[in-house]
């Protein structure tokens, strides 16, 4: 058994008898069974078959399901969780990806930032990362569309002869 589910289980067999104000040796005897087999049952180092748990569950009106039921949810939501961060992972990855491809674009990646801060508002981790690589990238591309408009500030027509004097 999975050990978040064997104490949720413990506790709650506990928690049953004592809401019910039973005593071990009550549950034991409506249960045909010994009050250490209850003892054991409530510290974890045996667990009641399917028989018993549907006697307990009778004893206590309770469903079988009341059992797990709180420990299932939790395990779900860390699954969830653990789904979210690796997509966030994924996801940051990605972003520093098309950031440092962002500063070898030159001038296209004046076109890629914006869309990068945009996505990486719903990533926390690491921003300061991709900020600092898309202020880096940004200050390059800048730097180089602004050479790229300046070589030429009459706009003339430069011919191949031209270039190979």
């Amino acid at each position: 058994m999975n050990k978040k589910l064997d104490d949720n289980l413990t506790n709650r067999l506990k928690e049953l008898r004592l809401e019910h104000n039973y005593s071990q040796k009550y549950v034991a005897e409506q249960l045909n069974i010994s009050r250490q087999a209850i003892s054991k049952w409530e510290n974890g180092r045996s667990y009641p078959d399917i028989d018993n748990l549907r006697l307990l569950s009778s004893l206590y009106n309770v469903s079988l399901d009341s059992f797990f039921q709180k420990n299932i949810n939790e395990i779900e939501d860390t699954k969830i969780e653990e789904s979210k961060s690796n997509m966030i992972s994924k996801g940051f990855l990605i972003l520093f990806i098309i950031s440092v491809i962002s500063y070898f674009v030159s001038p296209f990646g004046l076109i890629l930032i914006p869309i990068i801060l945009l996505f990486i508002r719903k990533i926390s981790n690491y921003k300061l990362i991709i900020y600092g690589i898309c202020l880096i990238s940004l200050l390059r591309n800048g730097q180089d569309l602004y050479y790229l408009l300046n070589s030429n500030p009459e706009n003339e027509v430069i011919t191949i002869e031209e270039v190979d004097d």
